[in-house]
């Protein structure tokens, strides 16, 4: 954890000079292990001072996410720069930059224990500078934010090396660090919730009477947007479900390709079924095994594709097309057991998941 380290370092010696508050939502969900997922996006970053003697600045923002991720006894960290080569950037009134929008960690089950976030907001000397190590950087580190993370995950440690390097030549240029640590709903204080987290690189006392508010992807104090501190937003989205089912395509693939093998007309039909259960049997065992699903998601997509397979079975070769075959797995999910139905029967059991198969 070298780079939280980093980062909490440079925190430390900076507290005195920011001002921080969550902006929870008040109907918003709070993380309880095993049954919710969170997300973290970079909401907004902001460099007050484009230009400083002839200079271009450009704002970059480094972070390290860790968490329970899967089977691991250990947190995993979850580097990523996001730099204004891929966000959403635009340069407002007195060469002001902003960016907003930005996926630091793509959707993680809560596996209960601490979700700990670090970030730094720095200014990148030059368009050099950006086209180079740093936007290399940028876009090794894209690949870790996918749903289906466990495929490049072996990529984070040096991704974060490399990322750890950046701070030696950029560091002097940090403007903003911040990072804190949640937990559970079960576990009381600083609970993992839906909600901004803004961090301005002012002493608290100059924001003293000016509410925070968020507004259109900006930071206000007071009703007025900020422009004369530099600041990071972040947003924590926390759900029940995931919605991005066909992206986890160790589960959707072999689905699919049971859907395609039980309608494939140029076979039998004992040729069929065979090919199809094979390749639902396959669907199955990946979801068993997937560490980007919670507990109850688990339960709820197996069964899913054992229902499926059944009304397959039952439709395929004799009155069409069967209904499974016109859905996305993301589709297919709206019509699984609902997750209150569900979500008290814990984690499925080996002989569960091949049950009736």
């Amino acid at each position: 954890m070298q780079l939280w380290e980093k980062f909490k370092g440079l925190f430390n010696e900076e507290a005195n000079h920011l001002a921080y508050e969550r902006l929870p939502d008040a109907k918003g969900a709070r993380a309880t292990a095993n049954k919710h997922y969170f997300r973290v996006t970079l909401v907004k970053m902001y460099l007050k001072d484009k230009r400083t003697l002839g200079q271009v600045w450009y704002p970059a923002v480094q972070s390290s996410v860790a968490c329970q991720f899967g089977s691991a006894k250990q947190a995993v960290e979850i580097p990523n720069i996001a730099d204004e080569s891929r966000l959403v950037a635009k340069q407002e009134k007195k060469g002001h930059v902003v960016a907003e929008n930005f996926e630091l960690v793509p959707l993680m089950p809560f596996r209960g224990g601490t979700v700990r976030l670090a970030a730094g907001l720095f200014a990148a000397e030059g368009q050099d500078v950006v086209a180079g190590f740093l936007g290399t950087m940028s876009s090794l580190a894209k690949i870790l934010n996918v749903p289906q993370l466990s495929s490049t995950l072996d990529l984070a440690a040096p991704i974060a090396n490399g990322i750890q390097a950046l701070f030696g030549a950029s560091g002097e240029h940090m403007r903003l660090v911040f990072h804190d640590t949640f937990v559970g709903r079960e576990q009381g204080k600083n609970e993992l919730r839906s909600g901004y987290l803004c961090v301005v690189r002012a002493p608290q006392d100059d924001l003293a009477g000016k509410p925070l508010a968020v507004v259109d992807f900006k930071l206000h104090a007071g009703g007025a947007a900020i422009t004369d501190y530099d600041y990071m937003v972040f947003r924590v989205d926390v759900l029940p479900e995931r919605d991005d089912w066909k992206q986890l395509t160790t589960i959707a693939e072999p689905r699919d390709r049971a859907i395609k093998a039980i309608e494939d007309h140029d076979l039998d039909e004992e040729t069929r079924v065979k090919k199809s259960h094979g390749h639902l049997q396959e669907a199955i065992g990946a979801a068993y095994r997937a560490p980007e699903i919670t507990t109850t998601d688990r339960r709820r997509v197996i069964g899913l594709l054992k229902e499926e397979y059944e009304e397959m079975k039952r439709d395929f070769g004799f009155m069409g097309a069967a209904t499974a075959g016109r859905r996305s797995l993301d589709g297919a999910m709206k019509f699984a057991p609902t997750a209150a139905l569900v979500g008290g029967l814990g984690e499925v059991t080996p002989e569960e998941a091949i049950l009736d198969l």
